[in-house]
């Protein structure tokens, strides 16, 4: 099991839940995560546009959470133009909380991109990324 960066008061992680979305036609979706979680967004159908929102635990948590972007349709999906959009929580934004130092939001545009993330108390930041360049449709 990996080591995780954890600052000196952030909530213990003791257990990790999966939680799954799919995306479906142009409508979006939203889900909210807490420290430890490991979140599915799924496209099952050709010519999905929709947006999935996914909002990280308050701050002050940590983490770690990993997101992934992900196809349970049979075959390849094509023409999708879906987005995962991984944002801080609202509260976190208006202190000033940022993705890596910088970033107000992460976009995950493709199949098979996964993004794991972790907090210093103050700030996310991206831990581990993984992008499909590889395959060819």
């Amino acid at each position: 099991m990996p080591d995780f960066p954890q600052y000196q008061n952030a909530e213990l992680v003791e257990y990790a839940s999966y939680k799954t979305t799919v995306l479906t036609g142009s409508s979006g979706a939203s889900i909210t995560a807490n420290p430890g979680d490991v979140i599915v967004v799924e496209v099952n159908v050709q010519n999905v546009s929709g947006t999935a929102t996914v909002t990280l635990p308050a701050v002050a948590l940590g983490g770690p959470v990993l997101v992934k972007f992900s196809s349970t349709a049979a075959g390849t999906v094509h023409g999708t133009a879906a987005v995962v959009s991984v944002v801080p929580a609202a509260a976190d934004v208006t202190a000033g909380a940022k993705i890596d130092g910088s970033y107000g939001s992460v976009q995950l545009n493709n199949i098979a991109d996964q993004v794991l993330f972790a907090s210093d108390g103050t700030n996310w930041w991206i831990i581990d990324k993984y992008h499909n360049t590889h395959d060819s449709y």
